[in-house]
């Protein structure tokens, strides 16, 4: 499925609506056979974009609901659920898709839970059949109602059954984003 159909822009949404309001407009003044097959047509390409998008699954959606379940499991510290969105071919500076678990017993030992939010669809980048990045922020939630917000970018790949599994992640300061350099994320050596 192209991903035109199965991610559309809000933008591609907004073209068709503000046509199919145009078409329906210009039908109900005139009347014509002609106007009102324009307008049943651009309902029908809306209402196409929209079951091929809520139907298929991009790359990029695929990629978010994994992040979010990965954050899900940080919270439940359920290791398992969170290696299963891990590539095997996982690296971050000495660490293998093992070591990834780290970022539970992080969570354990400061007693937060994880929140990820504001998927910057502009950044994500399709890098080759497959492999993509995407860029995300998050944050960590103290008991004592501490915030810890970070950035991330992340790479997923296409791993050989098919599944899109995060391959590497680099961890950036909130405020000032890639601009800053990548950071140590906290707690880590």
């Amino acid at each position: 499925m192209p991903t035109w159909l199965s991610d559309p822009t809000t933008g591609m949404y907004l073209i068709l609506f503000v046509a199919l309001v145009i078409a329906a407009g210009v039908w109900v003044r005139n009347r014509t056979r002609r106007t009102l097959l324009i307008a049943a047509g651009l309902f029908a390409a809306l209402a196409l974009l929209g079951l091929c998008d809520y139907l298929f699954e991009s790359p990029r959606e695929e990629s978010v609901r994994k992040v979010r379940e990965m954050a899900a499991a940080v919270n439940e510290r359920n290791n398992q659920k969170f290696l299963a969105h891990v590539s095997d071919s996982f690296t971050y500076k000495n660490w293998k898709k093992p070591d990834a678990v780290t970022v539970i017993e992080l969570a354990q030992r400061y007693n937060v839970t994880a929140a990820v939010f504001d998927f910057n669809r502009e950044r994500y980048n399709q890098v080759s059949p497959t492999e993509l990045d995407i860029v995300f922020d998050a944050r960590a939630d103290s008991v004592g109602n501490e915030r810890f917000p970070m950035h991330f970018g992340t790479r997923f790949v296409k791993d050989p059954d098919g599944q899109w599994r995060m391959k590497t992640f680099a961890f950036y300061d909130y405020v000032s984003k890639e601009d800053g350099g990548e950071k140590p994320l906290p707690g880590m050596p």
